[in-house]
């Protein structure tokens, strides 16, 4: 959320609404931009609540509507970066996302304490290889 080649420029705390998606922002502004702790609530009911550095950049937590909730690093209130994701369903993904979808190292916790770890490429281990481990401790290297 930037004010770019308007005359509109808030500095301080305040509230934004964006006409465009009803995104609704409160926090602080800084030059025109989202800077320091503020909470974006989507019109789904998608909550993040963070420290934006620069307008889009955030580093907090998004809680979903589904119950589903991310901590980690947010660019334009998408999982991007390292960050950690626990799933309703007991399920947890550890490691990078990029535009949403795990991919690059990462670690998933099964419900049942199974684990999966190994190199992410769009949301699937890269060449199917990766460690997987039973909640019991035995271990599987191979394809997964």
């Amino acid at each position: 959320m930037q004010y770019l080649h308007t005359l509109f420029n808030p500095v301080g705390q305040g509230k934004y609404r964006v006409a465009s998606t009803g995104a609704l922002y409160s926090g602080h502004f800084r030059n025109g931009q989202l800077e320091g702790k503020g909470t974006v609530t989507m019109p789904n009911g998608n909550v993040t609540v963070g420290a934006w550095d620069h307008g889009g950049n955030c580093v907090g937590t998004m809680t979903y509507k589904n119950g589903d909730e991310y901590t980690g690093q947010i660019v334009r209130n998408v999982r991007s970066g390292q960050g950690a994701t626990k799933y309703k369903d007991g399920a947890a993904f550890d490691g990078v996302w990029r535009a949403d979808i795990q991919h690059g190292p990462g670690l998933v916790t099964f419900h049942n304490g199974d684990k999966v770890q190994g190199l992410w490429d769009n949301g699937s281990c890269k060449d199917g290889i990766g460690q997987h481990t039973t909640d019991e401790g035995s271990v599987y290297t191979g394809q997964v």
